[in-house]
């Protein structure tokens, strides 16, 4: 979060969909609501480009099923603009000191054991590390930011996957060796 700079940190074993749609509602679930605003790298998982080589960057259809159930809003960053991520670009410096580096030699077997390891080192960012002020970034962000989250949803977010498939001349389609009935002026058509 920008003014706090409260950080989460948790390992993935890839960076596909589900993996970066797990991180942001378990930092949602972190933070205790969903920022307002979100504001993504530039990265294949979360954009795309409608057209090959144009500049401008749309957001994946799962990445904004899940803006939409948080109620917040998407805005990717600009290629080659690091100003527009300055505050992520700062949490990164001080993740990569803070917790990747103290844990640079250990060594672990099971993702749920990297884990805890880094969710000691966050807590130790979070609420040891004392500002200028006098602050830690977990107290500025209950006295600032806290009340302007938006409140978490009642239900969890449940990924769901998308397929399209074409209507067969039967009026059925198959997804996943299982066969579903469509109408018959849905045969031959692309459906999803």
């Amino acid at each position: 979060l920008p003014f706090s700079g409260l950080t989460f940190v948790r390992a993935y074993p890839s960076m596909r969909m589900e993996a970066w749609l797990d991180g942001h509602v378990k930092a949602f679930e972190y933070f205790g609501g969903a920022p307002q605003l979100v504001v993504p790298d530039n990265a294949l998982t979360a954009t795309h480009n409608k057209e090959r080589g144009d500049a401008a960057r749309f957001v994946n259809d799962r990445y904004q099923q899940l803006a939409d159930h948080y109620g917040a809003t998407i805005l990717p960053a600009r290629v080659r603009r690091p100003r527009d991520k300055a505050a992520v670009e700062s949490a990164v410096n001080t993740i990569n000191k803070r917790v990747l580096g103290y844990l640079l030699e250990e060594t672990w077997t099971t993702l749920p054991d990297v884990n805890a390891a880094i969710n000691e080192r966050l807590e130790e960012v979070n609420h040891g590390i004392r500002r200028v002020d006098g602050s830690t970034r977990h107290e500025r962000f209950l006295q600032e930011e806290a009340a302007r989250l938006l409140p978490l949803p009642r239900l969890a977010f449940e990924q769901v996957t998308w397929k399209e498939l074409k209507g067969g001349r039967n009026y059925h389609v198959t997804c996943d060796y299982l066969h579903y009935s469509v109408p018959f002026a849905l045969a031959g058509r692309l459906l999803r």
